[in-house]
């Protein structure tokens, strides 16, 4: 498996809006991956630097940008993980695609997650790891909670799209391939595996969903569903995840996905919290 991220292409056309049009710093949402179709108002855009291709248009803050050819091309086969919202242009009919698609796939063991210097709610990521048996095989473009507001990262699936259509994508910078894990035995993977099913099985006490434990956890206590661990800690929710070497590394919960919203949990105990990180 490889997965890219996306970023400028030097050879798109560029696009931006007026001096006095403050659009996109209206549209926040338009970063963290939620739908906003039914809200949403297209805003005027102009090019400001011409490109040999302009199948996708680089725009503020790395957005995706597409011509109308390009979306019909790709809309069927990525609903559900991008929303397309069309924006005014005088030469050009357009769309952002508004990626919606979040997974919680990253390697908390090996992965890097700082806080961005322009400030807390924005995050960028170091040395990404990702567990490949996290990410389903159907994906073409996804976003990790850890960088929502910043960062696309697309499959294979997705590039033989583009080889399919013919069409010039973004800038596609190789972030990583299963070679990148060689280092996880198959002793781990089957320990792991073994450890995780044992998680699901020694479950006596009463399940609940994730809006409850939420609540539960700044009573002082832990919930666990399967692989994940929760607790309040230092006036922030902390989300633990079990690694390869079968201990639980912890990081701030800054997004909550769909997937942990459809999890029950139950109260746990057990003394194995390991480090925060």
């Amino acid at each position: 498996m490889k997965l890219w991220e996306t970023a400028y292409r030097i050879n798109n056309s560029s696009i931006r809006t007026t001096e006095t049009n403050h659009s996109p710093y209206n549209h926040p949402d338009m970063y963290v991956g939620k739908l906003i179709g039914e809200n949403w108002i297209p805003f005027d855009v102009y090019t400001y630097e011409e490109g040999e291709y302009t199948d996708f248009y680089n725009y503020f803050g790395g957005l995706p940008v597409i011509n109308r050819k390009t979306y019909e091309c790709l809309r069927p086969y990525l609903e559900g993980e991008v929303e397309f919202l069309p924006i005014n242009h005088p030469g050009a009919e357009l769309f952002v695609m508004n990626v919606v698609s979040v997974l919680d796939v990253l390697d908390y063991e090996k992965t890097i997650v700082p806080i961005s210097p322009f400030g807390n709610n924005m995050r960028y990521v170091d040395f990404v790891y990702f567990s490949e048996e996290r990410i389903n095989q159907s994906v073409y473009i996804f976003k990790v909670p850890e960088a929502v507001t910043s960062r696309s990262f697309v499959t294979e699936r997705f590039v033989e799209l583009l080889d399919h259509f013919k069409l010039r994508g973004p800038q596609l910078n190789l972030s990583w391939r299963t070679e990148f894990i060689s280092d996880v035995s198959q002793n781990q993977i089957e320990r792991y595996n073994q450890v995780l099913q044992q998680l699901w099985n020694d479950v006596t006490s009463e399940k609940i969903p994730f809006s409850q434990a939420l609540i539960d956890i700044q009573s002082n206590k832990t919930y666990r569903s399967g692989e994940y661990k929760l607790r309040f800690e230092y006036e922030s929710i902390r989300l633990g995840t079990l690694t390869n070497e079968c201990k639980i590394a912890w990081r701030s919960l800054n997004y909550i996905t769909p997937k942990l919203e459809g999890l029950l949990w139950h109260e746990d105990d057990t003394n194995d919290f390991g480090d925060f990180i």
